[in-house]
């Protein structure tokens, strides 16, 4: 899947390495969702979305350079890289050795990113760019794995269409001629920021026994957090209360506020395939 962008990267061989290095740290805590299978699930969509042959795809209609598919691509397979199975407003009213390092913004975010680009500097991936490439490519990272911060998704979406209104009076073209390069970048940030994170809360796009397969596994994690927030004595956190959230229920508050307004943007985008079952 990263193979065919890797090129003037570090070489092959140190793509494995780190991608190795992704693999153990993402099974390092024994978590029922956020772990190794969401990662790569993410990572699959992004691609799905992005990286198609179909000349509506977004990745080509945005003319995307290799190294911005390869960062968008490890981004997607590292949102979630060491997660613990807690949500960020535990670990700030825990005040956790992750919210000490990174603050009360985004702290899981910030600690997934760190600790995979700790892997990617250590392998030295990054050795065969120039310093402007390497600086593009770890703000990209970095940008789309902020955006799966669902406490920002109303900003996501705010942004998303707006910038759909002028799109649509561009006769749908995602970058023109008439754009200067820092409005033709930005215009990419903010795409593949939607795609990362529409990618991230997309098993409710699937077949419904694939869905219910996937969220109950997410409830399960909640729980659990729910389950020690009792026991520690905090409040217990929304949706992560067993004993009296429904979670058949609770999905289509999500699917209404959260996946289908994004979804019908990725569709409209790139209208040759059909994300929603």
């Amino acid at each position: 899947m990263m193979q065919p962008y890797a090129k003037g990267f570090g070489g092959l061989a140190r793509l494995d390495e780190t991608l190795d290095a992704f693999w153990m740290g993402m099974r390092r805590y024994n978590v029922t969702y956020h772990n190794d299978m969401h990662c790569l699930d993410v990572a699959q969509m992004t691609f799905i979305v992005l990286c198609s042959e179909d000349l509506d795809a977004i990745g080509i209609r945005l003319k995307l350079r290799p190294l911005e598919y390869l960062s968008v691509l490890i981004a997607a397979l590292c949102h979630d890289y060491a997660h613990d199975g807690f949500n960020n407003g535990y670990h700030v009213k825990t005040e956790s050795s992750r919210f000490h390092l990174h603050g009360a913004d985004a702290v899981q975010e910030k600690y997934h990113f760190a600790e995979a680009f700790k892997i990617i500097e250590r392998t030295k991936l990054l050795c065969g760019l120039v310093p402007e490439d390497q600086a593009t490519f770890r703000r990209l990272m970095l940008g789309c794995i902020l955006s799966t911060d669902m406490s920002k998704h109303n900003d996501v979406l705010k942004n998303v269409q707006e910038m759909m209104l002028q799109i649509r009076s561009d006769q749908h073209e995602l970058v023109t001629d008439d754009m200067s390069a820092d409005e033709v970048q930005e215009r990419k940030e903010q795409l593949l920021h939607l795609v990362v994170h529409s990618s991230d809360i997309s098993f409710l796009t699937r077949p419904m026994h694939v869905q219910q397969e996937w969220a109950y596994l997410l409830f399960e994690e909640f729980f659990h957090q729910g389950d020690i927030e009792r026991e520690k004595g905090l409040p217990v956190s929304f949706l992560c209360d067993r004993e009296t959230v429904n979670v058949a229920k609770s999905q289509k508050p999500f699917l209404d506020f959260a996946v289908m307004p994004l979804f019908k943007v990725v569709s409209e985008l790139s209208p040759s395939k059909d994300y929603l079952y």
